[in-house]
């Protein structure tokens, strides 16, 4: 499960945080090492970083509500992550890199 930001609420004058989070399910591929010199002399080349692409979204929970079917809220979540796709895959990558 992954925390995404908060989006702001408003009820009255009074602004509520309310924490989005959902189960993603994602493809990750691993970054590759820059080769500074191959073994013939020649240049090397740069290497890739890791890269991940959410693929769907299994679960949304809004505050502490599981969100299902379709609905207001679940159109809601859904734009967040899509508004916040960066932060996302950055929290993904960070999660990854520590498990290796």
């Amino acid at each position: 499960m992954i925390s995404v930001s908060t989006t702001r609420r408003r009820t009255g004058e009074v602004t509520v945080l309310v924490p989005i989070c959902c189960t993603v399910e994602y493809d990750y591929t691993p970054g590759t090492p820059d080769v500074p010199l191959l073994k013939t002399g020649d240049p090397g080349n740069p290497g890739e970083g890791a890269r991940c692409e959410v693929t769907s979204i299994v679960e949304r929970w809004f505050g502490d509500h599981p969100i299902e079917g379709e609905s207001r809220e679940q159109r809601l979540v859904d734009a967040v992550l899509r508004s916040n796709a960066e932060e996302v895959q950055r929290q993904l990558l960070a999660d990854c890199e520590n498990e290796n």
